[in-house]
């Protein structure tokens, strides 16, 4: 008696509304945190008042955890974070919390200035106009008053500056 191999069949289609596998994502330090205050039960009401934030902030990361690894709930996503090797869930038999990371520091009006005015240097290779909107708001104008100035929209002025400093890099 002779076996033969089989090749293998096919997968199988899948079902009506399933979702694909997500792809390998990096999440951010505050949704890692979020997802753990899931894993140990706590509320988003308890779990800022221990990380000493807002409430809105807890729920925006986890929204954003959920969304991002394609999970079907936040106990879901915890799930697939934790498969996925983005969240460390021996804290949770310990009981800790990590810190939540912090807000870098906002800028002074005088660094904005100056970051205005570098980019404005950088705005003559992308266009004159973009130009002459860096320097301006570098000269310490708000976007209203440059588009007055220059007859442009604010909505133009904003498009300028975002491009420019996508452009030049500091966004």
């Amino acid at each position: 008696m002779t076996s033969s191999v089989q090749p293998l069949a096919p997968a199988e289609p899948r079902a009506a509304g399933a979702r694909p596998t997500p792809a390998p994502v990096e999440l951010t330090p505050r949704e890692q945190v979020a997802l753990i205050t899931v894993a140990v039960g706590l509320t988003q009401g308890a779990a800022a008042r221990r990380l000493g934030t807002s409430e809105r902030s807890i729920r925006r990361a986890l929204v954003s955890a959920v969304e991002r690894l394609g999970a079907r709930s936040q106990a879901h996503a915890v799930a697939v974070a934790a498969l996925m090797g983005q969240l460390d869930l021996r804290v949770v038999g310990r009981g800790e919390l990590p810190e939540w990371p912090l807000d870098p520091p906002k800028q002074t009006g005088a660094q904005i200035r100056a970051n205005c005015v570098l980019a404005a240097e950088r705005a003559a290779r992308v266009a004159p106009r973009r130009a002459r909107v860096m320097a301006l708001l570098g000269e310490g104008l708000s976007p209203k008053e440059v588009a007055a100035r220059l007859g442009l929209s604010r909505r133009m002025v904003y498009a300028d500056r975002a491009a420019v400093r996508e452009r030049s890099g500091s966004g």
